[in-house]
């Protein structure tokens, strides 16, 4: 061994001869001698063996700073002071200003390397494994404070929650501040022992010594919550975000709170934005799936008690006065899909009809098809509107693509269950190809809107699992090209993707995609968000092309351009007539004053309601005139939203106009009804009756 000079300089050890120098970590500080307490270098000499095994400082000492009566008890202050993790120091007292200290850096270093792996181990859920390492590391090192609170961590997580306190205790009485030993004996009283009162000291002690630490703060606030003192809670958990916004913990802390106290709309909002935003954290790896549970519980619960179907409609709405357009429903419980859109202009009608099954999740089906209607339309006025269709020609290219494969299929059963498999899988196949792009815009639109997200959520997680289930049931059929299966496989990707990015529910890997699927479902979707920074109506078609042309499927599709059509129908021709007999110039003065009359009844029947309710009757009665309503009809109409009432025709349209001069007056000119006369008279004779001028 040779001699060196040492110096210290942050507790990074740098050994020098000449001009060389080599830097090594030292894990232990000088301010306890001499002037060294105010001086950023230190001198002294060092030996060195070439392994770092241990390093060896002769340093003198100012040994007045030490309340030591001999020598022997300088050496255990000296001893106490130097020692890391438990490791003591072999010290020697050379003279009375000198002495030797001797660093066994190995037995550190390994120590602190087992505590490191058992770290990781413990966030992977490996806690046998990491228990060995921390035994380890505590034998080499007894008076290591960190290891036995995590030891302490895994015997709690295995059930052992006596053995786990007896270790956080350990812990503690090598280091009274260790923060996070602090805070996991609050988590062993609160969880283990139920004893929250216990707890909250241990939790407000971290707060004393780290006062602005996000997980002390919100550990007092999970003591608060068992207590049902949400507000404070939540106000606790709020400080928290502000101090480390991807705390997933805070983020569960609030939407429990929140829920506990039954709203259920920050509820949502926050467990929303936690798994967003929140992060894996190796203390608690369990609290995000916690938290994806309670977010899906809320959405569940908000979708069930929200009146969805009003919204949908009343979005309908929104859509026909900005595009001047005309929406009907047609409800049909037999059909296959849950919604689906009839474009007019394909139609050659005047009216976009959307038909749908009351079933599941159908109000977001229908807010899809309304989207979906919401995005043709701004593409049709910025000239891009486009058919996406397949031909003969088309069904000839992908019977050419795979004649081979279905010439064994023939073999096996049959030319005709061939044919016919043929074309259902050219049909599936097509569909999907032209609607998993143009969906991906469907839904981020959707979602932009926030009142929906509950409902979205909802069905998009039941979507998600089915088309889980179908990719896996299909993996084995061998009568399927595995191209297509793969096709399927990675398009229902992209909407699992979406899925991550918008709610944080990760489903992706479920598929079990090879690398290179997954890195191509990644690509596409990077086109689809590509696209949005600089998104125009009818942008969404570029992107369905880019997809179909990468994934060699374009020859399947004929695109076409689509024109602003007008087309005047048997119903417009009804409408017509119908303004032109109760027109105010020409209408039968006994029939307007008939229908001031009902309107009269349907004013003091609203008097009563709230302003939702006579906005459910309005969108009802709409709902009613999809079919149309027969003026002449003496009786016979119904609405459930008003119960025990037996409407004829023209009572029933008194109701359907005044419902919507209450509640959505904007919208009268596009009920086409010529009855503002009639309605003008009603308000004059309630007026009166009131005694009002």
């Amino acid at each position: 061994m040779g001699r060196f000079v040492l110096i210290v300089e942050k507790g990074v050890v740098a050994r020098s001869r000449g001009k060389h120098a080599k830097r090594h970590h030292a894990f232990f500080v000088f301010s306890a001698f001499g002037q060294s307490r105010s001086r950023a270098t230190e001198t002294c000499l060092v030996n060195e063996d070439a392994q770092m095994a241990r390093i060896e400082i002769v340093q003198s000492i100012d040994a007045s700073i030490f309340d030591a009566s001999n020598a022997e008890d300088l050496k255990k202050q000296i001893v106490h002071h130097f020692s890391e993790k438990g490791c003591p120091p072999t010290v020697e007292i050379l003279s009375d200003t000198s002495v030797r200290i001797i660093f066994d850096t190995d037995t550190l270093e390994k120590a602190e390397n087992n505590f490191h792996k058992a770290s990781s181990l413990c966030s992977e859920g490996r806690f046998n494994a990491a228990k060995d390492l921390l035994q380890k590391a505590i034998k080499a090192c007894p008076g290591f404070s960190e290891a036995h609170r995590l030891l302490g961590q895994v015997l709690f997580q295995q059930g052992e929650v006596d053995k786990g306190m007896d270790e956080v205790l350990e812990a503690l009485l090598i280091d009274p501040k260790n923060m996070w030993a602090l805070i996991m004996m609050g988590n062993i009283l609160a969880n283990g022992k139920n004893n929250v009162d216990a707890a909250d000291k241990y939790y407000k002690k971290v707060l004393e010594y780290y006062p602005d630490n996000a997980i002390a703060l919100n550990n007092v606030a999970g003591t608060l919550i068992r207590k049902k003192e949400y507000d404070s809670a939540i106000r606790y958990m709020k400080q928290a975000l502000e101090l480390d916004n991807s705390y997933t913990n805070s983020y569960y802390g609030i939407a429990l709170a929140y829920y506990q106290k039954g709203d259920l709309d920050n509820a949502f909002k926050y467990a929303s934005q936690g798994a967003l935003k929140g992060t894996n954290r190796a203390e608690d790896p369990g609290v995000r799936q916690e938290l994806l549970k309670l977010l899906l519980t809320t959405a569940k619960e908000i979708a069930k008690s929200t009146d969805y179907e009003s919204k949908v409609f009343k979005f309908a709405h929104s859509l026909e006065t900005k595009f001047g357009v005309t929406i009907k429903f047609e409800r049909n419980d037999e059909q296959d899909t849950l919604a689906h859109l009839e474009f007019a202009d394909f139609y050659h009608r005047k009216d976009h009809v959307v038909k749908y099954k009351k079933d599941g999740n159908y109000c977001h089906y229908i807010l899809h098809e309304l989207t979906h209607l919401e995005m043709m339309l701004s593409a049709q006025m910025n000239g891009k509107l486009q058919t996406i269709g397949f031909t003969q020609k088309n069904f000839d290219a992908f019977l050419q693509d795979y004649k081979r494969h279905f010439d064994e299929v023939k073999k096996k059963i049959g030319t005709v269950q061939a044919e016919q498999l043929a074309k259902h899988l050219f049909q599936g196949l097509s569909l999907q190809v032209m609607n998993a792009p143009l969906d991906l815009f469907v839904e981020q639109k959707i979602y932009e809107k926030a009142k929906f997200r509950p409902l979205q959520l909802t069905s998009l997680f039941a979507m998600e699992s089915s088309n889980i289930d179908a990719v896996r049931q299909t993996a084995n059929v061998s009568e399927f090209p595995q191209i297509i299966k793969d096709t399927n496989k990675l398009l229902n990707m992209l909407q699992s993707l979406l899925l991550r990015k918008l709610y944080g529910l990760d489903f992706v890997n479920q598929y079990k995609p090879s690398q290179n699927m997954m890195n191509r479902a990644i690509e596409f979707f990077k086109v689809f968000e590509d696209s949005q920074a600089s998104f125009n109506a009818g942008d969404e078609y570029a992107v369905f092309e880019k997809i179909a042309t990468t994934l060699g499927l374009i020859k399947y599709f004929t695109l076409s351009g689509v024109e602003k059509s007008e087309v005047k129908t048997e119903s417009d021709k009804k409408q017509e007539q119908f303004n032109k007999i109760h027109n105010s110039a020409t209408a039968n003065p006994a029939i307007t004053v008939m229908m001031s009359s009902y309107m009269v009844g349907a004013m003091e029947y609203f008097e009563e309601l709230l302003p939702e309710d006579i906005e459910k009757i309005a969108f009802e009665c709409a709902l009613v005139g999809q079919n149309g309503i027969n003026p002449a009809q003496k009786s016979g109409y119904k609405l459930n939203n008003v119960p025990g009432k037996d409407f004829s025709g023209y009572e029933l349209l008194a109701y359907y106009y005044v419902s919507w001069a209450i509640s959505h007056p904007e919208m009268l000119d596009k009920l086409q009804m010529p009855f503002a006369d009639a309605y003008r008279m009603a308000k004059q004779i309630l007026d009166s009756r009131r005694g009002e001028k």
